[in-house]
């Protein structure tokens, strides 16, 4: 787990661990449970962390507010569905009321163990580009969904052969119908050659940001031309590779002014840039206010 700036979780039973569920794995790649099942013991507040999970949370009651990155949402109204992607800040704060629906922890290689499954992440897209995806689900719905998650509850802890495969199955009906119901216009799908580039590119660019500032350094690691790479990404999104890259240092900076108290000049080395002066002329130059301002206004400090 990497202390600098927030905790980063790489194994789901240090994630367990640190949020105090009293679970463990019976899968690395894998986890799946019930609210209901760890509301005794679970932690009131989280700390700002990260980790290398999909989050598939189904939630028919959830007293709580959730932070992703610089996004926060009120969980109170039930119903909701959150996917979340690998590498995105999170957090979250109780209430006083019981939780009831299901958590899902996967590693991206669970879903792309086969080239089915690595297809269907690139095609839906339900994790979105900034990383979570939100979708309201009608009561009529509710018990459809439960219905799915209780099956994959009942596979994973009875040692039946090829339960996992049954379970991807699974997954694969929730994640179709979770995008039949998504009402927000963004999971529409692309050509396959050029999703699997976007869907790449995107992924490069949520774990290398903080390295990797020019196209040329993804075109590269895509083994694709630079000028091509540029082309389909403008194409497919309507944003050029470089407005991606520089909104992902942008939010990764709003999450450090927001979440930590780093200084300005730190916040400005841990995003690795040169002078703080650069980092502050690039943060001005996108959002009309200084790092300090931005964080004033926000009531940090």
């Amino acid at each position: 787990m990497n202390s600098q700036p927030f905790p980063f979780f790489d194994d789901m039973n240090e994630w367990h661990l640190r949020l105090q569920t009293g679970l463990a794995t019976r899968h690395e790649d894998f986890h799946i449970f019930r609210y209901e099942d760890v509301m005794t013991n679970l932690v009131n507040e989280t700390p700002y962390y990260k980790d290398a999970f999909f989050h598939v949370t189904f939630a028919t009651s959830m007293d709580a507010t959730l932070t992703v990155n610089d996004k926060r949402f009120d969980c109170r109204q039930g119903g909701l569905f959150f996917f979340i992607a690998p590498e995105q800040l999170i957090h979250w704060k109780r209430g006083d009321e019981q939780w009831k629906g299901f958590v899902m922890l996967i590693k991206p290689r669970f879903i792309t163990y086969s080239i089915q499954g690595s297809q269907l992440l690139k095609d839906l897209m339900l994790f979105e580009r900034e990383g979570i995806n939100v979708l309201q689900v009608s009561k009529e719905n509710e018990p459809g969904f439960a219905d799915l998650f209780e099956k994959i509850l009942f596979e994973y802890y009875n040692d039946q052969p090829l339960k996992f495969e049954i379970i991807r199955a699974y997954l694969k009906i929730i994640f179709i119908q979770a995008q039949r119901i998504s009402l927000s216009g963004a999971l529409v799908k692309a050509s396959k050659t050029s999703s699997d580039i976007v869907y790449n590119f995107q992924a490069l660019v949520n774990k290398f940001f903080h390295q990797k500032k020019a196209l040329y350094e993804y075109a590269q690691a895509l083994h694709v031309d630079e000028k091509y790479l540029q082309q389909v990404i403008k194409k497919e999104t309507g944003k050029t590779p470089t407005a991606f890259i520089k909104d992902r240092i942008l939010l990764e900076a709003k999450c450090l002014l927001l979440h930590t108290d780093l200084d300005v000049s730190s916040i400005a080395f841990e995003l690795n840039f040169d002078e703080p002066s650069n980092f502050m002329r690039f943060f001005k130059g996108r959002e009309k206010l200084t790092p300090s301002a931005y964080r004033k206004a926000a009531g940090k400090i």
